[in-house]
């Protein structure tokens, strides 16, 4: 783990987490969900080294999402569905289900009502209303997307996608790609 405005190595997980696994942080650092093949996800007190819930998904994961206020999670792979749990309770509440391929990345929107996912072989990210379970926005890009990030105000995406690891933004209010600005970070 880094502390992003030093550069500062703060922690390893060598003993915990190996590099075939996948793992997103909480905003505050204190939470990592980590996923590694054949077994069950789990969320972990990174302060405390503890497990603290396990979820039932036994896709073979490729993107995590955490929310920003951590009361929910979204995990996608194989199975091409996203699946969404309580973190509290570790419950499964909803799939995510439009014609989709393999996930590979996840992101939520500030206010946590939106996800965003981006797939492996289609060439379509697309925006979810979580309160409805569907699809409000799509937008085209040149392949399978690698990373996805949502800016603070909720009005742009900033996405990579395999064909050449540009980072590339996507206003969503204007519905179009629009320049990068200098700004090539994909962690808002």
């Amino acid at each position: 783990m880094w502390d992003s405005s030093t550069g500062e190595c703060l922690q390893t997980f060598a003993d915990y987490f190996n590099q075939s696994d996948v793992n997103t942080c909480s905003d505050d650092g204190v939470y990592c969900l980590h996923a590694e093949p054949q077994s069950k996800p789990s969320l972990w007190n990174v302060v405390k080294k503890e497990c603290v819930q396990q979820f039932d998904n036994d896709d073979l994961l490729f993107s995590l999402a955490l929310s920003n206020e951590g009361k929910q999670c979204a995990m996608g792979g194989m199975q091409e569905i996203i699946k969404l749990f309580d973190v509290a309770s570790g419950k499964h509440i909803m799939e995510l289900k439009d014609n989709l391929t393999i996930i590979n990345a996840l992101a939520y929107m500030p206010g946590d009502k939106l996800l965003v996912s981006g797939p492996e072989e289609d060439d379509e990210i697309k925006v979810w209303d979580l309160g409805s379970g569907k699809v409000i926005q799509k937008f085209k890009h040149n392949g399978a997307t690698i990373a996805l990030a949502c800016s603070p105000d909720g009005k742009r995406i900033a996405y990579s996608d395999r064909s050449d690891s540009v980072v590339r933004y996507f206003d969503l209010v204007a519905a179009k790609e629009v320049p990068s600005e200098g700004s090539y970070c994909l962690l808002w």
